[in-house]
């Protein structure tokens, strides 16, 4: 993949005198950023200022591991299956993708929204309001001339967007990708997607305008093949959704997790893979209490465990969980047999 061209100009955005001195930190984070994933300076100049939720998966670092299947299973979500299998139609490979970055905007962003119906930890079921699908960016190898021929023959409609040509899939709600050269697209919802095209020519605002977002993007391990970042409640739906061997342990995850206002995860996977876990909460009586259910649900957890497991090392076991001000942090090491182990407690599907 092409690395990020150091000579392209960058955004007037950047440059608002009345924000100096943030983007110039935000500058020497892309620079910084740059070296160690090719789309992190990509996320803060295209995304728009109201996203909510950003995760991150390197399927070309996965790829290189033997258990991808397996890992592929447990930390990507089935969304990001559909948008492969999406991508498809125009004739792109899994192995042709090296990374994507998926985005979330908040109720109201798009108009394509669904009811997705919850169960309650009192067994009532909640309906929720989100949007129907996500916008992002894509890195791999792309070729033009496959990719209209493959347009063309599945009769894949086609939109200008910004003097661009954007292919327009059906993905339960219409997603339009825009390949900005041979290594780089963005996907979306059509108004999302003008939004990122927007950012991206300095005509719209990005993430310069969201400090939030960007400290945690700050704080993300350069060596991570998976992460994501949040504000707001996305964190009670990731744990729903991975927490490996819940059994019949259920857990009321957005009332657990009710004073938490920032979420950032990430997954660093070597010879033994190690998830770091941290949530910002609201004061720092709250970052305490929350810290002691997470022991209380690995104590319960390894209990269940145990009377189903007996043979099998329990991932959960290794929860190192500590608080800190207002943050609280979970680390898990594991390894990848563990995890496979795991594999007869399925994560749950998670959330759009």
């Amino acid at each position: 993949m092409r690395d990020p061209d150091p000579a392209a100009p960058v955004p007037s955005i950047l440059w608002n005198p009345k924000c100096f001195l943030l983007k110039a930190a935000v500058l020497l984070f892309l620079c910084a950023s740059a070296r160690a994933q090719n789309l992190m300076n990509e996320i803060v100049v295209s995304l728009p200022p109201d996203t909510i939720r950003i995760e991150f998966v390197s399927l070309g670092k996965l790829r290189q591991l033997p258990d991808y299947g397996n890992l592929r299973e447990r930390f990507i979500g089935p969304r990001l299956s559909d948008l492969q299998h999406s991508l498809g139609q125009l004739g792109l490979e899994e192995a042709g993708i090296d990374q994507i970055v998926l985005a979330w905007q908040p109720v109201g962003k798009v108009s394509d929204t669904v009811d997705t119906a919850d169960a309650g930890a009192d067994g009532r079921i909640v309906s929720n309001r989100w949007p129907a699908f996500f916008d992002g960016l894509a890195a791999g190898h792309f070729d033009a001339k496959v990719i209209a021929e493959h347009a063309k023959d599945r009769r894949v409609s086609t939109m200008s967007f910004h003097e661009r040509s954007a292919y327009c899939l059906q993905a339960g709600t219409s997603t339009c990708v825009v390949f900005l050269n041979e290594s780089l697209a963005v996907f979306g919802a059509r108004k999302s997607l003008s939004e990122i095209l927007d950012a991206r020519d300095g005509a719209g605002a990005n993430l310069v305008s969201s400090p939030r977002l960007l400290a945690l993007l700050q704080d993300v391990p350069a060596e991570a093949s998976i992460w994501g970042v949040a504000i707001g409640p996305a964190a009670a739906q990731w744990f729903r959704a991975w927490l490996p061997g819940q059994g019949d342990l259920q857990l009321d995850w957005p009332r657990m997790l009710a004073s938490v206002e920032a979420f950032q995860y990430s997954v660093v996977a070597g010879e033994k893979l190690l998830v770091d876990i941290h949530l910002e909460c609201k004061t720092g009586e709250a970052a305490a209490t929350l810290a002691q259910v997470f022991q209380g649900v690995r104590l319960i957890q390894q209990l269940i465990w145990q009377a189903e497991n007996p043979n099998r090392m329990n991932p959960v076991q290794t929860w190192e969980v500590r608080a800190e001000s207002e943050r609280v942090s979970v680390r898990m090491t594991t390894t990848h047999q563990a995890l496979q182990d795991a594999t007869s407690f399925p994560p749950r599907p998670d959330k759009p």
